[in-house]
């Protein structure tokens, strides 16, 4: 912050968040079991208000769905058992995720 670049660059005209989203979406399943591993037994809740909306991610409607329902009443763990399907269980984990790391959710 407050430095420029001492190389010649120009703007890449990419969405940050999207970014992130995109990359958070990309990661291996053995390295996001590893990172989910020790929060399954806590309560995650929204931080509110939202620095940004969940929405800025451009992942469709589940970031914003899964923010509204992280109310720190029940664990990742509980909240993960609430999904037969693997995609969506992993799609809802990889999106808990997602929301923790920036700030959107925290762990009570």
């Amino acid at each position: 912050r407050g430095r420029t670049c001492q190389e010649e660059s120009a703007p890449l005209g990419l969405n940050a968040f999207e970014v992130i989203g995109a990359g958070v979406f990309a990661l291996p399943e053995p390295l996001m079991s590893r990172r989910l591993q020790p929060l399954l037994p806590r309560r995650v809740k929204s931080v509110s208000p939202a620095v940004v909306p969940p929405e800025a991610f451009r992942l469709g409607l589940r970031p914003r769905q899964i923010f509204d329902h992280l109310t720190g009443q029940h664990t990742v763990i509980e909240l993960l058992r609430r999904y037969d399907d693997l995609d969506q269980r992993t799609a809802f984990a990889r999106t808990v995720y997602l929301l923790l790391e920036t700030g959107l959710a925290t762990v009570v």
